[in-house]
């Protein structure tokens, strides 16, 4: 009988191999878990723009990529169609993240889009880097170098003596004899690319002098300004190049690894007498790889449930626990340590795609009652102040600091029960105002635009941050209370009113969430700039304010000049605000008022005292715009164009934005004047009229990317742009120049065209007033620009007389270009020129109007009268006079 036998130590691989090959399955299965969870979400949009869906995140924890295709996702167990959605084949990569939206008001569907480029290294990161006297070991270029003895440096890199360019973050040495400098310089990054199969190539942004031999992992990749051959430690570069210079650079993805790459790069001087040199450089690693965006058609409670993941087979493979409270509106639920299960916190601000701690904060606001509060009220004193902190209940740590740092942070002082002396600061002479906050490409683009250190110092407030925490616990603390202290000489001789605007330094300045810098829109753009001339979109603050995910928290005081404390002092939301002017260097704010997300409804003072508003949604701290610099009048900037020709027309039967100059400062640093200025929008209308905010429509005309007009709704019902084009396309076969044509469409509020499809007319002598003043300011950044117009969308004049009579009327809106042209310049002419008559032209409704004679003669005596009264030259000269005072003792000072 012959037995078999089995080859053993074959059976023994085969079955290694089997159990390998099982437990990577299921490592890969295991390591998908849910990250985070929106549970009422009104902030992030989705791939249409809506905030309404909630959303949850998954993140690959594990060293291997996972193919998602079949798994389910959704909020029951075991998993039900109808409460959760299936996922589509696309494979998240190690550390990756997918963002699936619970949308249960929309059918499940997935759509596919362009995956974001990768910022292989960012603006502002640390490279090292060495400065020898002589040349390094020949390896310094490999991957397997070891660099940890060369210091550490954040770019840009570099040294200049001259009084230019003094953006230099890390400064290097160059040797003890000025005349002989090192003519070489050597610097190494190590940035990490998870799949090298998807990156197209890597683009160099770099701003280097003089020359430069770039290596990617070992290997030569570019030269610039160098000579062929050998390139020697002693070897200078071929050209001079000036430090405020940029290049790009396309890299072949050829020589990138899966895992840590490294960039190095050697600089080397024209001459060794050089008095700069500058290394300043980012990578951006060009994506093609389609990501979905899925949409699952189930929602989630508000209060919070049970989320539920599943592989393939629809087995669990994590249930992400309900949170034990709701969590709130715009906050998300998610575990404390990003792939890791079992402990989950509550994080105010929502970090979809993005590691859960990118805003984390340390503690959790619990303590609702227990908000320090200090014994002298923050204000102005000519003398130092002693304060001390307490809480309603006694035994809690109250950490604080004073110099507008968060209090959250471990490096915060522990108040230790005496009073803390606030006393006054020495003027600054460095710190926030020392940041650039547009890029150097700018300065050639508009001229008058470039960012410039302060001359000197400036003053300084201090900033009194304080929160309390559980001191038995140690992970619960109470809402923070803030305030700011001028104290000293220095403030006593105040002339305008002082807003003072506390926040994190991140939400303003940081890198990648700052809104007020380029930041990482700017580093990551493979163009840069790009070649729009305000770098539109390639900044962070150029991303729009209706994204929610660009607005930041801010506490918001404001003192009189007869008051020495706050008339009010809140928590409220800052965006950016503006067109191309976000570029300049100092910046308008767009503060807003949400109940839901900061507390604060409204912000309920009379902000304008000459105006009967006694509260306000929404207001701007304005930079004064294209004024801000004079951009074809020599660069005479005069901080007050806009405002003042809005006050010299208040009495007009159009719409205007009050105004009042204010010296603003952020985080105790003075930050110049700024114009204080309503908001248009419909919290504008409501305000102003007493209208519903929420039943008002209001659009605008602009200019798309093609240059061609087009009409855009910027708020009310979907359809009301529409509405308005069937306006227009009515006068278009029912010409303005017969009577009755022009009666219906002035007196009508209501009406019908041919298809009994309902049109509202319009105010005539609101619309007469208004390009009555658009043309005597001779403003030609309108009305392709800057034409803004709103009606009542259902009628309300029972409540709110004929402003609520659904006529569509026009409201001034940036006037801070008028008058460049010069006196000379004919308006009528300019209103019938290219892109002015066409149907959805602004100029074709102006042109129909003066067609019929009645409203010619009636616009004609209009002009003459206002020619008489308002427009006389003494009475505006004393206005434009009463403006420039105001701001004159402070006039100095913010131009320094």
């Amino acid at each position: 009988m012959n037995i078999p036998t089995t080859n053993t130590s074959r059976h023994n691989r085969l079955l290694s191999l089997t159990v390998f090959a099982l437990a990577m399955c299921m490592s890969a299965r295991g390591a998908l878990v849910v990250n985070e969870v929106c549970y009422d979400n009104s902030m992030v949009p989705d791939d249409t723009g809506d905030t309404s869906s909630d959303w949850i995140e998954l993140y690959n924890t594990g060293p291997a990529a996972v193919n998602i295709l079949n798994y389910g996702l959704g909020d029951a167990n075991p998993y039900d169609d109808n409460k959760g959605v299936r996922l589509p084949n696309y494979t998240i990569p190690p550390g990756g993240f997918l963002v699936v939206f619970a949308s249960s008001d929309l059918p499940e569907y997935t759509v596919w889009t362009n995956a974001p480029d990768i910022a292989a290294i960012p603006a502002n990161s640390a490279w090292r880097y060495n400065t020898p006297a002589s040349a390094p070991p020949s390896t310094w270029k490999d991957s397997t170098f070891d660099d940890t003895a060369w210091a550490s440096g954040i770019t840009p890199l570099g040294y200049n003596d001259a009084t230019l360019n003094m953006d230099c973050a890390t400064i290097l040495p160059y040797g003890s004899n000025p005349a002989n400098r090192y003519p070489t310089a050597y610097f190494r990054k190590t940035f990490k690319i998870v799949n090298p199969s998807v990156v197209t190539g890597l683009v160099v942004r770099a701003r280097i002098n003089d020359g430069m031999v770039l290596y990617l992992n070992g290997v030569e990749q570019k030269r610039i300004y160098m000579p062929d051959g050998a390139i020697a430690y002693s070897t200078l570069a071929t050209v001079s190049v000036p430090p405020t210079f940029w290049t790009n650079i396309l890299l072949s993805a050829s020589g990138l690894v899966a895992g840590d790459n490294v960039l190095a790069v050697e600089t080397h001087q024209a001459a060794t007498d050089s008095v700069d040199l500058i290394m300043d450089m980012t990578v951006t690693a060009l994506v093609e790889e389609q990501v979905p965006i899925v949409h699952g058609q189930f929602g989630l409670k508000k209060t919070g449930e049970n989320v539920h993941l599943f592989d393939a087979g629809l087995t669990r493979i994590h249930k992400f626990d309900s949170p034990s409270s709701e969590p709130g509106e715009n906050k998300t639920y998610g575990l404390a340590v990003d792939g890791v299960t079992g402990v989950c916190k509550i994080y105010d601000r929502p970090t979809p795609g993005l590691p859960n701690a990118t805003y984390a904060q340390k503690y959790s606001v619990a303590l609702y009652s227990e908000t320090p509060t200090f014994s002298v009220a923050p204000g102005f004193y000519a003398a130092n102040q002693s304060v001390v902190l307490s809480t309603p209940t006694a035994g809690h740590k109250i950490y604080y600091t004073l110099d507008g740092s968060d209090p959250w942070d471990s490096s915060t002082y522990v108040f230790s029960g005496a009073a803390i002396l606030i006393a006054a600061e020495a003027p600054a002479t460095s710190g926030l105002a020392w940041l650039r906050t547009n890029p150097i490409e700018i300065d050639g683009r508009v001229p008058g635009t470039a960012w410039l250190p302060p001359i000197g110092s400036i003053p300084k407030a201090v900033v009194l941050r304080a929160i309390a925490v559980d001191s038995m616990t140690g992970t619960t603390c109470s809402p923070e209370t803030r305030g700011t202290y001028f104290i000293g000489p220095s403030f006593t001789a105040r002339t305008l009113p002082t807003v003072s605007l506390i926040t994190d330094t991140n939400n303003l300045f940081g890198f990648t969430s700052g809104i007020y810098v380029p930041g990482k829109y700017y580093a990551d753009s493979p163009t840069g700039y790009g070649s729009n001339k305000w770098g539109k979109p390639n900044a962070n603050y150029h991303q729009d304010a209706d994204d929610l995910t660009w607005e930041r928290p801010v506490q918001v005081e404001l003192f009189e000049t007869a008051q020495n404390t706050a008339a009010f002092s809140h928590t409220i939301g800052m965006a950016m605000h503006g067109g191309g002017t976000r570029a300049i260097p100092q910046k308008t704010l767009y503060l807003i008022s949400r109940l839901g997300t900061y507390g604060t409804s409204y912000i309920d003072y009379p902000l304008f005292p000459d105006e009967s508003g006694t509260s306000y949604k929404r207001f701007l701290l304005r930079n004064s715009g294209n004024d801000w610099y004079g951009p074809m009048s020599g660069g005479i900037a005069t901080m007050l164009k806009d405002a003042v020709l809005h006050r010299i027309v208040k009495n007009l039967n159009t719409s205007v934005m009050a105004y009042r100059p204010v010296a603003a400062y952020i985080n105790g640093e003075y930050w110049g004047i700024h114009n204080l200025r309503e908001s248009f929008d419909k919290h504008y209308l409501a305000t102003r009229y007493g209208l519903d905010a929420d039943n008002m429509d209001i659009l605008m005309h602009e200019e798309d990317a093609d240059d061609k007009v087009q009409i855009t709704r910027i708020d009310g019902d979907k359809n009301s742009d529409e509405e308005y084009e069937e306006l227009i396309d009515w006068i278009q076969e029912n010409p303005l120049s017969q009577d009755a044509n022009y009666q219906r469409v002035q007196t009508a509020t209501v009406f019908t065209n041919a298809l009994d499809i309902v049109i509202t007319g319009i105010d005539a002598t609101n619309h007469a007033d208004y390009i009555i003043a658009e043309t005597f300011f001779a403003n030609t950044d309108w009305p392709i620009n800057n034409c803004d117009f709103w009606r009542a969308h259902t009628n309300q004049t029972a409540t709110c007389g004929a402003f609520g009579d659904t006529r569509w009327r026009w409201m001034l809106y940036d006037l801070d270009v008028a008058g460049e042209k010069g006196v000379e310049f004919d308006m009528f002419t300019y209103l019938s020129s290219n892109k002015m008559t066409g149907g959805r032209e602004p100029g074709f409704l102006i042109n129909q109007l003066w067609a019929n004679s009645n409203f010619r003669n009636y616009f004609v005596m209009r002009y003459a009268n206002l020619l008489n009264t308002t427009f006389r030259p003494e009475r505006m000269a004393a206005i434009i006079a009463d403006a420039a005072d105001m701001i004159a003792p402070e006039i100095e000072r913010h131009f320094r």
